[in-house]
């Protein structure tokens, strides 16, 4: 039974991925950290299945020294137990949603389990700026044969649902499939000298960055795919934070379980594929209005984001971006969006639909250059997300 301090910190030193003798001022460094824990938070951190992040493991919130540097005491267990090339000095990790430990600086303790945070990888947005425009080799024809789905973000040609593409004008989305007529109101302070439309449009389209989230109305919509066929409903959520998983217990209150959704013309193949999936994604609103994604799986993840690089002002070799396992990034930024929506409109490139609030995510396979799918379209499995900005007035 593994019931005193020196059993448990035996435990856990065999099964340190940076091995106990690798390092003795590391090694110093987190007997630090062992004695400002309650034995409790140890024994539960130990004791933890493997796969499951576990409960809090509660530290004092003081700096612990290392090699003359003074080092968070997260950073250090998620070195010795987690990444074993973290870079304590430059590196950074994000404290996951599913973690209950206080986030503020000024609290007395903060949670060392290491399965409670995520690595920080950081997409450098493109320039809105300098780049200049790039043609669309994806233009939709004039008429009302055209069949195009109004759940597709990125104005490629999906599924059922015949629609007029006279519905879509140079300004945007059509009022008939706006979400909502209410704006949101755009600062234009720190938008690089961008004019902002004004706060509600009397006629006119109504742009998807204007598409507001009222009062009990959902937060993000998702759309789970295989390939070009769109598998279950669009699923909305009313909260900030969601967990898209295969199967399993989800670790937040919105999730979406893909393991659950039954599609009868997928092969057994593709069905095996699929269980890779794992514990999947999770994606969550911070308090700076940005949208941040942890990969929460054992594969990498693929995602593409307009308010990271946008197809119409980008070259296709910025747009995908591949997210490793156990890394974190943010993936939207809606202030971002909102300008990004000013500039495709004052070069008049909204000439399709294109919705500036919304990301894809492949689960199991990149796609784009580099890759030999050329479109998400050929993705086994693949999500939409769609959000929605909170309304201002």
């Amino acid at each position: 039974m593994l019931t005193t301090r020196k059993g448990l910190v035996k435990k856990l030193w065999k099964a340190s991925l940076a091995g106990p003798t690798d390092d003795e001022a590391l090694s110093t460094a987190l007997r630090c950290v062992f004695r400002r824990s309650d034995i409790k938070d140890i024994k539960s951190y130990a004791l933890a299945k493997d796969g499951e992040p576990g409960p809090c493991w509660s530290v004092s919130s003081q700096d612990v020294e290392l090699l003359g540097a003074m080092v968070r005491p997260q950073l250090i267990c998620c070195k010795v137990f987690r990444w074993p090339d973290l870079d304590l000095l430059s590196e950074t990790v994000v404290r996951l949603p599913i973690c209950g430990s206080e986030s503020s600086s000024s609290s007395e303790n903060v949670c060392c389990n290491p399965y409670h945070f995520g690595r920080r990888l950081v997409f450098a947005p493109a320039s809105l700026d300098k780049c200049e425009a790039q043609p669309s080799t994806k233009l939709l024809k004039t008429g009302a044969s055209e069949s195009i789905s109004c759940d597709s973000a990125f104005g490629e040609a999906t599924c059922s649902g015949s629609i007029s593409c006279d519905q879509f004008s140079s300004t945007g989305f059509s009022t008939s499939c706006s979400e909502s007529e209410s704006g949101v109101e755009f600062s234009s302070e720190g938008s690089s000298g961008y004019t902002p439309h004004p706060h509600r449009t009397a006629d006119g389209p109504v742009s998807p960055a204007r598409r507001t989230a009222q009062r009990g109305d959902p937060c993000l919509k998702m759309a789970y795919w295989e390939g070009r066929e769109r598998v279950g409903r669009l699923k909305s959520f009313a909260t900030s934070a969601v967990h898209v998983h295969y199967d399993g217990r989800a670790d937040l209150a919105g999730a979406l379980c893909i393991g659950s959704l039954k599609n009868r013309c997928r092969s057994a193949v593709a069905e095996k594929k699929r269980q890779q999936i794992g514990k999947g994604f999770m994606m969550w609103r911070t308090a700076e209005n940005t949208v941040m994604m942890y990969n929460a799986s054992q594969q990498s993840m693929y995602v593409q984001s307009p308010t990271i690089a946008c197809q119409l002002l980008h070259n296709a070799d910025d747009l995908n971006k591949k997210l490793p396992a156990g890394s974190v990034v943010e993936i939207f930024n809606y202030e971002r969006a909102f300008q990004l929506e000013e500039v495709l409109r004052s070069r008049q490139l909204l000439t399709h639909p294109f919705d500036v609030m919304a990301v894809r995510v492949s689960l199991v396979a990149g796609w784009g250059p580099g890759h030999r799918r050329p479109t998400i379209m050929e993705c086994p499995f693949w999500i939409e997300t769609f959000f929605f900005a909170e309304d201002s007035s």
